[in-house]
């Protein structure tokens, strides 16, 4: 990643990231991104296709760690676009071998040490109407953002209803860069809220992980929020995306205002 306007450009891309968790934008966000507050690490970590809610290792050798946070992130530029952010990403289409999901940590571990499990969080964070016990989620309801289709959860039902989604996943994480990184650090990666949200099994399932390229929202209004937010993501982490992801991403950031 380049010094300087980098920099400037990971601040706005997280805050702007943070503030569409917040609002739920999807359809209504444009080309520009606002001053927000900045995200906080929360937990997570499964599969790259995400993980179905619970009710309830050691790393291959390492050369490179992670990206350090900024330590302020309420101070955020204005009039930074997504598309900028994404124009300062490296392009790699070099596949990285030797990924399993066990390189990014024990699941669901709790790196913001709230007590509270990952899922949790995010489920406190996506659900409306929540009641819980303590940490315990005991039900809610969702949007699913990738269909827009409404959703329900109830603790305990079988087959679950709510599934804990990667914006970006850890398999592709692993080609863009985190193969490079210590395992702490892929575990502060797999459990960021950044690159967590909730939506249904089906549409965990129906992605499977995918990049940008190869899969889309099927709401077509998220198709700019989702674009950003992965940009978001891999701007935070200085991660590499593919000629064929740039691609598609920008596809989705030019619909934006649209």
């Amino acid at each position: 990643m380049r010094e300087g306007n980098g920099i400037l450009v990971l601040l706005g891309v997280v805050g702007f990231a943070a503030f569409i968790m917040l609002s739920g934008a999807g359809a209504d966000i444009v080309d520009t991104f606002e001053t927000v507050a900045g995200a906080t690490d929360e937990p997570s970590d499964a599969p790259a296709a995400g993980d179905e809610v619970p009710d309830a290792g050691s790393a291959a050798p390492a050369d490179q760690a992670a990206p350090e946070e900024p330590a302020d992130l309420g101070n955020l530029l204005t009039g930074t676009s997504a598309l900028a952010a994404l124009a300062l990403l490296d392009t790699d289409d070099r596949p990285a071998s030797g990924f399993t999901a066990a390189e990014f940590g024990p699941k669901w571990t709790d790196t913001n040490r709230n007590g509270c499990s990952t899922v949790d969080d995010i489920l406190v964070r996506d659900l409306t109407d929540v009641k819980a016990d303590g940490c315990k989620v005991l039900s809610g309801s969702f949007t699913d953002p990738f269909t827009g289709q409404p959703g329900t959860y109830l603790r305990g039902t079988k087959p679950r209803t709510v599934a804990v989604e990667r914006v970006v996943g850890l398999e592709s994480s692993w080609s863009a860069g985190t193969s490079r990184w210590e395992m702490p650090d892929r575990a502060r990666f797999a459990n960021d809220p950044l690159n967590l949200i909730a939506v249904t099994p089906a549409s965990s399932k129906d992605r499977a992980g995918r990049t940008a390229d190869l899969w889309q929202p099927a709401d077509h209004t998220y198709r700019c929020g989702f674009a950003a937010r992965q940009v978001a993501v891999k701007a935070k982490y200085q991660l590499t995306v593919t000629t064929a992801e740039r691609a598609a991403l920008t596809a989705a950031l030019d619909s934006c205002a649209s």
